[in-house]
């Protein structure tokens, strides 16, 4: 009886560094139409009058800017969620080779499928009017905030395990590690206050008065921050992961009876230790 074996191998890392080089295209994309073709004036925009500055956001909160990255975000959205199936299946692989902790084990399944279900919340920004209704405009976004920080997490509990925090090599492990939980802890701050600041505004208690140029200003530094710790740091790690984590590997075998036999019967997708 012959078989025939499909093997399919690549990393993780590969799948989030992807994700975040399409985000920047989206984001390229959504700035030159909107600077080309939409005609509001930004300096008036739903986020100005409530936020007092603009973030990238803007660029796709007005038509024909809005529909075109509607349409180029779920390339960015399904290599997330690829990211975070795939790594979940690492961690399985990791687990039977006992490179990872039952208890690591037992938190990825229970993060993964909600950060999972927080990634598909984040189209939402493109179905609610930020015009309209500000607030459920901002809720995809915040999605996106708990999701990403929740892969921060999970990251750093298994770079740990597998004794591979980035720049292990250069900085040694307990420089990498003070490093790893320095990153952890100002992207969980920058996230909070992020969070606190934006919420408090629409509970009509803003905790920065964001109508103050000083207060703006503020508010306009912690998203800069978020967004350099959740979207531009992260990309690079993700690069460095690439090279020193492990990738997985899928296998499907068919064994086939007969040469010109038209059914076979397919084995499922095995995850080998």
């Amino acid at each position: 009886m012959a078989h025939t074996t499909l093997e399919i191998s690549f990393h993780p890392e590969t799948l989030r560094l992807c994700a975040y080089l399409a985000f920047y295209v989206m984001v390229a994309v959504s700035l030159a139409v909107t600077t080309t073709t939409v005609k509001v004036d930004l300096q008036s925009s739903a986020l100005m009058r409530t936020f007092g500055y603009n973030n990238v956001c803007v660029f796709w909160d007005y038509s024909p800017a809005r529909e075109i990255a509607a349409l180029v975000f779920p390339v960015t959205e399904y290599l997330f969620q690829a990211y975070v199936l795939t790594a979940w299946i690492r961690a399985y692989q990791s687990y039977a080779e006992a490179e990872v902790s039952l208890r690591y084990l037992r938190a990825v399944n229970v993060i993964s499928p909600i950060t999972m279900t927080l990634l598909a919340w984040v189209r939402i920004i493109f179905v609610i009017d930020g015009e309209q209704n500000l607030l459920g405009h901002t809720l995809g976004f915040t999605a996106l905030q708990i999701a990403l920080l929740l892969v921060a997490y999970l990251n750093y509990f298994y770079n740990e395990e597998v004794d591979l925090l980035p720049f292990q090599g250069t900085l040694g492990k307990l420089g990498a590690r003070l490093l790893s939980l320095a990153y952890l802890v100002s992207f969980t701050f920058i996230t909070y206050m992020k969070m606190l600041i934006v919420f408090s505004i629409f509970a009509g208690t803003p905790v920065v008065d964001t109508t103050t140029p000083s207060g703006a200003a503020g508010a306009q530094f912690v998203d800069i921050a978020w967004m350099f710790l959740g979207a531009i740091l992260p990309a690079v790690t993700a690069w460095q992961q690439r090279w020193k984590t492990r990738g997985i590997r899928i296998a499907s075998s068919s064994p086939h009876i007969g040469a010109d036999s038209k059914r076979a019967e397919v084995a499922p997708l095995s995850v080998p230790a």
